[in-house]
């Protein structure tokens, strides 16, 4: 009999930052110390932040531009 695996880690495990062996029911880490394992229901994804992503993506137009006149200058030094 194969065991089912999760793709998450379960609560305890998480918020005791160990590492979780993801099996279902109940994970190895909460069966050896008879602790309750618990799954969260679905998955939270963060959804991207348009107006910090925008000013990142600015920020690096603005610093890619100022390396070949960084390396122009180097070499004209020399």
């Amino acid at each position: 009999m194969e065991k089912s695996i999760s793709l998450i880690n379960c609560s305890m495990c998480k918020s005791k930052r160990a590492r979780c062996g993801r099996e279902l029911p109940t994970c190895s880490h909460c069966l050896e110390r008879g602790m309750a394992c618990t799954y969260p229901d679905k998955i939270r994804r963060r959804r991207a932040n348009e107006e910090g992503l925008t000013s990142f993506i600015t920020k690096i137009n603005a610093r890619s531009s100022v390396i070949p006149r960084k390396r122009s200058s180097v070499k004209s030094s020399k």
